[in-house]
């Protein structure tokens, strides 16, 4: 786990290929942009660009694999963990969940196709993707402010769900 205040950039860790699991926070009032650079110096992974105090989780890809760091910029304390989750089995879906922000599903487990019913109530991104173990799967999401949609997914195996958002959320995740 890194932490710190203010910016920063961390020691340089090493990531697999595979899902990288990223819990932060941060207490300050101003910018809070979080990024992995590889040791070259060259951007990876957007693990955060919020304003004021925040926290959350992001699930996404490392690829390819090496050494990275975290390059921080804050104007107050701030937290990440970085993990590299492998598991073989999960939740079963269907399932429902609901929360606030941005946030991570998972682990889930399905072999089914399934109607995913999504609500947010912000007034910014609204961003769903399923992530299985080997990667992104396509997205179910994509808008700017309130929404209701559904959309298919094939649940196949061990996957989670990035939710990237600023309001409240439902997700609702039943057989077609």
């Amino acid at each position: 786990m890194f932490s710190g205040t203010g910016a920063t950039v961390t020691p340089l860790i090493d990531l697999r290929a595979g899902l990288v699991l990223v819990k932060y926070s941060h207490s300050g009032s101003s910018n809070f942009i979080a990024d992995f650079i590889d040791s070259g110096g060259a951007r990876g992974v957007s693990i955060a660009n919020e304003i004021g105090a925040t926290q959350g989780t992001i699930v996404d890809y490392a690829s390819p694999p090496g050494r990275y760091a975290v390059n921080v910029q804050a104007d107050g304390a701030w937290t990440i963990e970085v993990s590299q989750p492998r598991p073989t089995d999960g939740q079963p879906v269907p399932a429902k969940f609901t929360g606030r922000g941005t946030s991570v599903i998972g682990p889930l487990k399905g072999t089914i196709a399934l109607r995913v019913s999504m609500v947010h109530d912000g007034t910014s991104n609204f961003i769903v993707t399923p992530f299985k173990l080997t990667g992104s799967d396509g997205g179910l999401a994509n808008e700017i402010g309130p929404f209701t949609g559904t959309q298919s997914y094939r649940a196949t195996g061990v996957f989670y769900i990035r939710i990237i958002a600023d309001g409240n959320w439902s997700i609702d995740m039943q057989p077609l």
